[in-house]
This record gives C-alpha cells, structure tokens and sequence, in this order.
C-alpha cells in the first residue's frame, strides 16, 4: 500500500465504520423499503436480533443515504399534488356449470387492474393504468 492507509469495501458507503455483518444491514435495508407505511426501530432490532440502539443507528444511516438531493417538489415549488391509487375489478360471478366459458374469460382478464391517479389540485383527472401490479 503506496499511501499508508487502510481501505475496504465498505470505506466511504454507509456501511463504514460499523461492525455489523453486511448481511444484517442488508436485511434492514429490504424491511425499510418494502414497509408500505414505514418501520420503526423497534420492529428492525425484533427482525434482525440486534438492540434497538443499533437498529436506531442503522434505520437513521439508511434514510440520510436514501434521500434526495436538491430535491423539487412533485408538482412544483408552492404547488399541491394528489396521488392514489385504485383495483378495479373482482371476483367473478357465475362459476357454475352454465356459465359462458367467454365471460369468464373476459372478466378474470379485467380482474384487479391498478388505476394510479397524479393531478393538480385545480385540474382535471386523467387515470391510466399502472403498468406495474
């Protein structure tokens, strides 16, 4: 080593200087992001059997590095945005031996589609489907 000092993997992530296996960070990582409504550091310390010290210093580590920078607003500074989120769809009715085979067919094809709706709070609405389920 030409400079003297020491280097890792794991130098200059956010993973440096910390003595939990990769693995476990890993695995808070996955929890963070598939939370729907959030994780707190109580449930990531239960999940991946460390305090809930650590899974405090892990959780803030992870949402720093998650974050954006210079960041603009959805909509524009100063506007407001509204998004949501639908299925439409069902289940289907009639399974019985008299039912036509083309209407099931047609139904359990439109079945659970998800409508994602992103307007202005003073425009008008224009839904698409997702293109991800």
């Amino acid at each position: 080593m030409a400079c003297g000092n020491q280097f890792t993997a794991t130098s200059g992530t956010l993973f440096h200087d910390s003595h939990l296996p990769l693995q476990k960070w890993f695995m808070a990582m996955a929890l963070m992001c598939e939370a729907k409504k959030g994780i707190s550091a109580l449930q990531i310390s239960r999940h991946i059997g460390v305090t809930h010290k650590t899974a405090w210093y892990l959780c803030h580590r992870i949402r720093k590095a998650m974050e954006e920078l210079n960041a603009e607003p959805l909509g524009g500074t100063g506007k407001v945005v509204e998004v949501d989120e639908t299925y439409l769809g069902g289940r289907i009715t009639r399974k019985g031996v008299g039912a036509a085979k083309e209407t099931k067919v047609a139904i359990s094809a439109l079945r659970n589609v998800v409508v994602g709706c992103i307007c202005k709070r003073s425009a008008t609405l224009k839904p698409k489907p997702s293109s991800r389920s």
